[in-house]
């Protein structure tokens, strides 16, 4: 594996370096190194915190069936014909409770439920499925768009299907890009602009997507949602710093290296592709 291919780039706040290193193009490797780090390290804890919303959910259906189990207590009206010679006829009757205050509490509560189901959950789970499938998506495309380049910026071509593999398999990308033909890989973009312009069109796009998810969806997983701004932040540093192209090439391959062959200078192999993991917690 090249010297400098690693997957390193989602990892590091900016509080962890001194100004002047954060300013520089070289701190960008390191980058998104410690934060894909610390998502692995997290990656258990974060399903014991869970989520606000899931928390506010389940105390709400909760709370809904308490307000059931109320209505038929506090209504005051008699059983059923069919309920009153059955078993559960002396624990209905022993439960009942007549109070108008407390049938009128449940019944708007339900009520309201209905309507906040209706008008806010069911929209809100549509909205963030459709998505969260759509940046999915996208980033699949990302990955192939990206491997499509490299064998192109090698003076090579593959038909579709072998494309996908070496996109979604990072064993097989590792193995194929491996010594020599990396090396020719970059060369080859070093030496075309058009190379490194859909580079770094592959990486805008996904990058707008991974921005207008996190504009429509509110993420209340806290490494979820730090992971794609800093995913973002370092998309952006790449396209945007002014540095020679040998530097460039550099860096753009080393972040690209590190997600599709899933390596890392500190940890090597990663057992997870973290993006695609953090997608699904959306």
């Amino acid at each position: 594996v090249p010297a400098f291919a690693s997957f390193e780039l989602l990892r590091i706040s900016t509080s962890d370096f001194p100004c002047s290193a954060v300013d520089t193009v070289g701190i960008i490797p390191v980058r998104v190194s410690i934060l894909i780090r610390i998502q692995r390290f997290r990656l258990m804890t974060v399903r014991q915190q869970g989520h606000m919303s899931r928390k506010v959910n389940f105390a709400i259906a909760v709370l809904a069936a308490v307000a059931v189990l109320l209505l038929f207590v506090s209504s005051g009206e008699p059983l059923v014909p069919y309920l009153r010679d059955s078993q559960l006829a002396p624990i209905l009757y022993a439960l009942s409770w007549p109070n108008t205050i407390v049938f009128n509490l449940s019944v708007g509560y339900l009520s309201s439920t209905i309507f906040w189901i209706l008008v806010v959950y069911l929209p809100d789970k549509s909205r963030r499925s459709l998505l969260r499938e759509t940046l999915a998506t996208r980033y699949k495309e990302f990955k192939y768009e990206i491997v499509q380049t490299f064998i192109w910026a090698a003076g090579e071509s593959l038909d579709t299907q072998s494309v996908e593999d070496l996109a979604n398999d990072h064993i097989k990308f590792k193995e194929y890009f491996s010594n020599d033909r990396w090396y020719a890989v970059l060369n080859g973009i070093q030496g075309s602009e058009l190379r490194m312009h859909e580079l770094q069109l592959a990486m805008k796009m996904f990058a707008d997507e991974v921005a207008y998810v996190l504009n429509n969806v509110p993420i209340d997983d806290p490494h979820v949602h730090r992971l794609f701004k800093r995913l973002n932040e370092s998309i952006f540093r790449l396209r945007e710093t002014e540095t020679d192209l040998y530097n460039q090439v550099k860096y753009v391959g080393n972040f690209l290296w590190g997600i599709l062959a899933r390596w890392s200078l500190v940890e090597g192999l990663l057992e997870d592709d973290i993006v695609e993991k953090m997608i699904t917690r959306i």
